[in-house]
């Protein structure tokens, strides 16, 4: 069995994403494994959780301050409100910006209980960033990297497909392209995006993991559940690399990492992954 660990402190269906003290007991609650934070950095240097970087009227989050924040959401919590709830729960900071970066790796090098602690984010030059700052608390690279916004993603799927226009690979990315553009249509936004953004990293994934762990001095490898293949899997076994499968909701998607060997499986669903995972096992 995997190790199950909580999305977005179980408040990804709140706005922003934001968990609660109500979604961090429910996760308590469960007996995951660990708990993902989303962490941005408001205006005041305050680390702030929330999974959207962006508010609903499109302003950066970065860009205001933590008592502005709270006027229109005054749910949120900052990291230290929520470890006041965590007890001692291992904990997974999702890095949201690079502007994160600086003053979350100030506040993990104060901690004494470092290794309670593993960070992880599509943003490289965040990872770069934490590894001088903080540098006892793992990295866990997050694929694929597609950016936070239209322009970033446009241009980032657009050169990595590039990267494949070849015979070989035309009726690969038709059917995964087809596939994004259904998920579009039946308003699965979010996995039609990673679908079609993950179409080009389903190939170029392993056979570059090693170089592309060791640009963050990489202790695992965080990756949307399109992404995970055998020959994704028995790379990151060579390298001794875990693989942690991202948000994994629904049973078809689980059997199928679980049948790559994943090491844990982040999801929305905890009781309800963790029961169709125990109908699995022979």
């Amino acid at each position: 069995m995997p190790q199950w660990v909580a999305h977005a402190g179980l408040g990804i269906a709140l706005p922003g994403g934001s968990p609660t003290v109500q979604t961090l007991g429910d996760a308590l609650r469960l007996r995951v494994d660990r708990v993902e934070l989303d962490v941005c950095a408001t205006a005041d240097g305050a680390l702030l959780l929330r999974h959207d970087a962006r508010t609903d009227a499109g302003l950066p989050v970065e860009r205001l301050s933590l008592a502005e924040l709270r006027r229109a959401e005054p749910w949120l919590l900052t990291l230290d409100e929520a470890l006041d709830h965590l007890g001692r729960m291992p904990l997974l900071l999702d890095v949201k910006t690079l502007a994160a970066a600086p003053p979350l790796g100030r506040w993990l090098r104060r901690r004494r209980d470092a290794s309670r602690f593993a960070v992880c984010t599509e943003v490289l030059p965040a990872l770069v960033a934490l590894r001088q700052s903080a540098p006892r608390v793992e990295r866990w690279r997050s694929f694929p990297d597609v950016g936070s916004r239209r322009t970033e993603y446009v241009a980032r799927v657009a050169a990595a497909l590039a990267r494949h226009l070849r015979p070989a690979h035309a009726g690969y990315l038709a059917r995964e392209l087809s596939a994004a553009v259904l998920d579009f249509g039946a308003a699965r936004h979010d996995h039609g995006r990673h679908r079609a953004g993950g179409a080009p990293w389903r190939r170029l994934l392993p056979p570059n993991l090693d170089r592309l762990a060791a640009e963050a001095g990489a202790a695992a490898i965080s990756v949307h559940h399109f992404l995970v293949s055998p020959q994704l899997a028995e790379r990151a076994a060579r390298l001794r690399l875990p693989v942690v499968a991202w948000t994994v909701n629904n049973s078809l998607a689980l059997e199928r990492v679980l049948a790559c060997g994943v090491a844990m499986v982040t999801t929305d669903d905890p009781r309800g992954m963790r029961a169709v995972a125990a109908g699995l096992t022979p």
